[in-house]
């Protein structure tokens, strides 16, 4: 390539004109040979000056989504306490003292209560319940929690387990499933 060091361009106006900047160059300062690839450089140069200005511009102004795009279901459980009865108060059922141990007789029974927040759309929630050994003893049948297109700020469910001699003293295990999915557990001593 046979390139001129050329004195400052006085003929290249300020703002930028491709075609005008080419011409000048290729008349006073190049080769016909280093024309050809200065306007290969030119435009690649130019074409990533426009796309480097763009981009940032327009990363910040797009949205792809649409506004009004429903939420996705959601159920967040906020609080799971373990206790030994669910009383009714105020016209909600309010969990018992959280415990974490429960002495067997033939009417007691560990209750696993939730409490979830921002309820959206159809869950369901069931337990699992594991002996010391990690045996099932007992699976519930799935609840549904909430309702298709709603949205409630609190949701309350629970299940229980009866604590009769039979059962096995010991740390048991409680676990808790919304949508099939593991989302809390907790161990509890039977004496």
């Amino acid at each position: 390539m046979n390139l001129f060091l050329p004195p400052p361009l006085a003929g290249i106006p300020n703002r930028f004109n491709f075609q005008k900047t080419v011409k000048i160059l290729r008349r006073a300062y190049l080769t016909e040979e280093a024309s050809g690839r200065l306007i290969g450089i030119v435009r690649r140069r130019a074409w990533m000056l426009i796309v480097a200005a763009l981009l940032p511009a327009g990363a910040g102004c797009l949205r792809i989504l649409p506004k009004d795009r429903p939420e996705p279901p959601a159920a967040a459980i906020e609080k799971h306490v373990l206790c030994a009865a669910v009383a009714a108060r105020d016209g909600w059922a309010e969990p018992g003292p959280d415990v974490a141990s429960f002495a067997r007789g033939p009417q007691t029974a560990a209750h696993s209560f939730l409490e979830l927040r921002r309820v959206r759309g159809r869950h369901t929630a069931a337990w699992k319940w594991y002996e010391p050994a990690g045996l099932l003893i007992r699976a519930s049948e799935p609840i549904v929690i909430g309702e298709e297109g709603k949205t409630f700020d609190r949701y309350i469910a629970w299940d229980r387990i009866l604590l009769n001699e039979s059962r096995g003293p010991g740390n048991w295990t409680v676990a808790v499933f919304i949508d099939g999915m593991l989302a809390a557990s907790r161990s509890f001593e039977v004496r």
